[in-house]
């Protein structure tokens, strides 16, 4: 019951949906602007609404009658304005309830039984009525039906008691014996088919929720055109919560007792496994010797100082940010770390997470979230102020393909836009001798270089640049062979067929090798030292000799996992001519 009255007030409360009278069968589009919404809650239980009081007064009397609504008035805060106000609040709105305002709910109470109901009563009608007739009304919460009738409303007053979740249908929602378990099995029916037959099935049962909203006294019915997926959750997060006891098969389950023993039995598991990993994870940092690179000249070689950053190799960790011992992550270790081994191009995808941020995460944010750009931008731009002769590049990937605005905003909040460099001129125009020095970028303290792969609109924020209009890159679907084969231009797509515009891009290569575990593919840690050794069928030097001689020039970044294995600064020397 709990439930399904949450599910009438849920989708009243939100206050959006379709209209239409009795009179036209136009839709109208509604939705209320109201911030504070009126509840009838107390008016049964202190004026005698509900079939359980004609029960008990047919059985005990008023006597009877009177201990059945001490019993439903008590119990109103711990039973139902819990469950109200959250699922009201949930739409951020505001809940009042007239029936328990304090001077209100002491005249009610004052009130003697037979003047509120009309159980057992031969006639309800008062004087003041002034009617030949008895008015057709029920019995039950005689007072307010009397008052509603003296003021004009006799259909109102004549209206037959129905509980909310009836009169939205919401009760009906049911599959097998039980109303509560069928509302749960329905709801998850119409998240899983969508809004097709699902939302359908779902607004047959919700017809009555727009008398809710009190737009008019005409008959309506709401049309809820809903994304079920993300409303079915916070339904069954209620009903689990409150602690109710649900029939399943005869049989009566406390379902708060089951829900914290499951919770209880998974923190237990998480704790054990967070800290499992972590201990992998310490032993693993504590194996793990970098040589911190010399801070002189610039990017740790005085010859960079003149060298245009265009004419630069630079070892690139493959998504940088996801660090540790699963299977998913790319190195080992952190973002200081990585920058103080030398690395200075560092890669990253960005999504949306589940609470609407733009975060780093590994493919899908349940997969890997590795926090929030901002943070991330934080740690770089706190090392970037401590070494003030380095330049750093920083690639993402937008694979929501958000706003450009929502990554101009992550920026700008984590104070990192001082730093970085902005390529003047039409990106179509640029060409690899229209890059400054590293000397330049250091002088002007322009020491952070930033690409987007998708959505960069350099008119609009013209510091994050488009990373095609000046890059283009081997295939990384095929990052499974282990002879890395193909150096052919892979993205963007048929830029292969236009070599003189390819010749004033700067490429990068894509080494780095997956493997199937159970099906999946994810990084190969085992074979990360061959990799990313200089020589050898898979060494970075092979691979990149095969695309210089195909291009006739170095790659301006090679991507790697597992930077901290094999020989990578060795190939970073080599590729750069001081090997």
């Amino acid at each position: 019951m709990d439930l399904s009255i949450a599910c009438a007030l849920y989708f009243a409360a939100r206050g959006s949906g379709s209209l239409y009278s009795s009179t036209s069968a136009d839709f109208n589009p509604y939705t209320t602007s109201a911030r504070v919404l009126l509840s009838g809650l107390g008016a049964d239980e202190l004026f005698a609404g509900y079939t359980r009081h004609t029960t008990a007064f047919a059985r005990h009397g008023y006597e009877g009658l009177a201990d059945e609504l001490e019993l439903d008035y008590q119990r109103l805060g711990k039973r139902n304005l819990g469950r109200d106000d959250r699922v009201i609040a949930h739409w951020a709105r505001e809940v009042r309830y007239p029936y328990l305002d304090e001077n209100f709910l002491r005249w009610a109470l004052s009130l003697p039984l037979w003047e509120k109901c009309g159980f057992g009563q031969s006639s309800i009608q008062t004087q003041f009525l002034n009617l030949e007739e008895d008015p057709p009304l029920e019995p039950s919460k005689k007072l307010l039906r009397l008052l509603l009738w003296k003021l004009g409303m006799e259909s109102a007053a004549a209206e037959k008691k129905r509980a909310i979740q009836f009169g939205a249908r919401s009760a009906k929602m049911e599959a097998g014996r039980t109303k509560a378990l069928g509302s749960i099995v329905a709801l998850a029916f119409t998240t899983i088919l969508g809004e097709k037959k699902g939302v359908q099935a779902l607004e047959r049962n919700m017809v009555g929720v727009a008398r809710l909203l009190g737009a008019t006294r005409e008959p309506m019915s709401a049309s809820l055109k809903l994304p079920l997926s993300r409303h079915f959750l916070p339904f069954l997060c209620l009903y689990l919560v409150s602690g109710r006891k649900m029939q399943i098969r005869n049989r009566k389950v406390n379902v708060l007792v089951v829900v914290n023993y499951s919770a209880m039995a998974l923190l237990v598991t998480y704790i054990f496994v967070h800290a499992l990993l972590g201990i992998i994870d310490q032993l693993t940092r504590a194996t793990t010797h970098l040589k911190k690179q010399t801070q002189i000249g610039c990017n740790g070689r005085e010859e960079f100082c003149n060298r245009k950053y265009s004419n630069i190799t630079h070892i690139a960790t493959h998504d940088a940010p996801f660090i540790g011992v699963l299977p998913m992550e790319n190195q080992n270790v952190d973002i200081p770390t990585q920058l103080d081994a030398g690395i200075r191009f560092l890669q990253a995808q960005t999504h949306r997470n589940a609470f609407g941020k733009l975060s780093l995460c590994h493919t899908h944010c349940l997969m890997k979230d590795a926090g929030l750009l901002t943070d991330y931008l934080k740690v770089i731009k706190e090392w970037l102020d401590m070494n003030p002769k380095e330049v750093v590049t920083v690639l993402l990937t937008n694979g929501d393909r958000l706003s450009i605005s929502e990554f101009d905003k992550a920026f700008n909040k984590s104070g990192i836009i001082p730093y970085t460099y902005t390529a003047r001129g039409d990106p179509n125009k640029w060409t690899l001798d229209s890059w400054p020095t590293l000397g330049q970028l250091i002088a002007n303290n322009t020491r952070l270089i930033a690409f987007l792969d998708t959505g960069a609109d350099q008119k609009k924020v013209p510091y994050l640049h488009n990373e095609f209009a000046y890059f283009w890159e081997t295939p990384f679907e095929q990052n499974d062979d282990p002879s890395f084969s193909s150096c052919k231009i892979d993205r963007p797509a048929g830029l292969d067929k236009f070599p003189q515009a390819a010749k004033q891009r700067m490429y990068i290569v894509n080494h780095f090798l997956d493997t199937k575990i159970g099906g999946i593919q994810v990084p190969n840690r085992r074979d990360a030292a061959k990799s990313n050794s200089w020589g050898g069928r898979s060494g970075i030097g092979t691979h990149a000799q095969r695309c210089i001689g195909m291009h006739g020039r170095a790659p301006a970044a090679v991507l790697v996992n597992y930077f901290d294995k094999g020989e990578v600064f060795k190939a970073q020397d080599n590729l750069n001519g001081f090997g």
